[in-house]
């Protein structure tokens, strides 16, 4: 789900989104949501129960930013957007550039970290992007009573 602002308050949009592959993209309009809505009242629960996970996840997101280390939000990161087979070796398809965006650092502090990661086995460098060689290293990397 993206662009769920709009289905509330059909304003300027917040946010920005572009396919790495080809997809299928449903575009659901303000003026639908509300006449759904209006004809059903349960989907309003329903709504709104997603509303507030998405704030929950945000606030998160936004205390990780604030108090969380660059190196265990980039190893939270990574572990996040890796396939969710725990086995390794397993490749991610990010750029450092991708990855610095997504951890709200520069590619070059990402770069260092990974070069540490490197070195230690826990990653390996791929063309254009990484692979997870000890999922449980960098598990550990992931959880602040580490640092």
């Amino acid at each position: 789900v993206l662009g769920e602002i709009a289905l509330f308050d059909p304003g300027v949009h917040t946010a920005t989104v572009s396919a790495r592959d080809n997809c299928r993209v449903w575009r659901i309009k303000n003026s639908d949501v509300m006449a759904a809505l209006n004809s059903s009242p349960a989907l309003g629960a329903d709504l709104i129960r997603l509303a507030g996970q998405r704030m929950r996840w945000m606030g998160q997101q936004l205390n990780e930013q604030v108090f969380l280390p660059l190196p265990t939000r980039l190893a939270r990161k990574i572990l996040h957007l890796a396939p969710k087979a725990t086995v390794t070796p397993c490749k991610l398809d990010l750029s450092q550039a991708e990855l610095a965006e997504f951890v709200g650092a520069t590619r070059e502090a990402v770069s260092k970290i990974l070069s540490v990661w490197k070195r230690d086995d826990i990653i390996k460098g791929a063309r254009g992007g990484l692979v997870i060689q000890d999922w449980e290293g960098l598990s550990r990397l992931a959880k602040p009573d580490q640092i």
